[in-house]
């Protein structure tokens, strides 16, 4: 979202709660970042102060609390409040679904075997109540310090704290989970719009130069492969362009001009280059029996800086 406005013809001001929010954030010379939590008071003084058109609730769809400040702030300042839905996540056939963490806790207590939690560290309080909770659960979380001093508050080892910074890829989620033995995997749903597009099934994703080392003229330059049935979901790229450069095994490149527009497809082999305009919509997918392997870059649009 922020990266669409980015260039457009308004002031943005973006809140985010922790420094490693405001680290996702791309710049712009029309765009404020405001870093830090708010209150309700808080949040009436800054939507008074800028005396915003609209106040966008782009929050977790986990964040009630969050959400039911912002839109009492809103109704106390006179500002219109507007709520960005994601789409929901389609669970795997074999996957419990559950309304709650205290729900998910509650499952694990009536249940023996080591479990990954990779919820957060806001809620950790449930878990706490399962017999051996400190033996039988890992927890991944953000690398922040606030993280690891409630998950030390919680009473968790730091043997038991995996502070890892995502996408995390299929290989390295089964990686972790044998590594330690785990049993269960407890994720929340997140919806499937995010800071990445959806990918089916993709076995690796191998940064060759970090988003950092791109000093701002993109974000991601990686080897991604591909396994049979799998593929890189249809999306948009707004102020940036992502040509893909096929090292081995072919595949269907389908390219179009809006979301819900014709698609053209291209059956792609190794050695050639799907090249992608910015602003184009684009996907790739592996109908082959071996796997697909690729080269993609992320890089941005001229004069637009990420």
């Amino acid at each position: 979202m922020v990266e669409f406005l980015l260039g457009q013809p308004v002031r943005v001001c973006v809140c985010v709660a922790t420094e490693y929010g405001e680290t996702l954030m791309p710049r712009g010379d029309n765009v404020e970042i405001s870093t830090g939590r708010l209150d309700r008071a808080a949040m009436v003084r800054l939507f008074s102060e800028h005396a915003f058109d609209a106040v966008i609730d782009a929050t977790h769809p986990f964040a009630t609390v969050a959400s039911e400040t912002i839109q009492a702030a809103c109704r106390e300042a006179g500002t219109e409040y507007l709520r960005l839905n994601r789409d929901g996540d389609s669970a795997d056939d074999d996957a419990v679904v559950v309304d709650s963490i205290q729900s998910a806790a509650d499952w694990l207590a009536e249940r023996p075997g080591v479990a990954l939690l990779a919820t957060g560290s806001k809620e950790l309080e449930p878990y706490t109540r399962v017999d051996g909770y400190r033996e039988r659960f890992y927890l991944r979380v953000l690398p922040m310090k606030a993280s690891l001093e409630a998950c030390e508050a919680a009473g968790f080892a730091p043997a038991h704290i995996i502070a890892m910074q995502g996408p995390f890829s299929v290989d390295m989620n089964v990686a972790t989970l044998k590594a330690i033995g785990a049993k269960y995997l407890v994720t929340k749903e997140s919806g499937t719009s995010g800071g990445f597009p959806e990918s089916k099934g993709v076995r690796y994703m191998g940064h060759i130069v970090s988003k950092e080392e791109l000093n701002g003229h993109g974000r991601l330059f990686a080897h991604t492969v591909l396994p049979s049935g799998s593929s890189v979901g249809w999306h948009q790229h707004v102020h940036d362009t992502e040509p893909y450069y096929i090292l081995k095994g072919e595949g269907d490149f389908y390219e179009g001009d809006t979301e819900d527009g014709e698609r053209k497809k291209t059956h792609v082999t190794a050695g050639d280059v799907c090249v992608i305009e910015v602003g184009q919509w684009h996907a790739i997918e592996n109908n082959s029996d071996s796997d697909l392997e690729i080269i993609a870059l992320i890089y941005n649009a001229p004069g637009y800086t990420n």
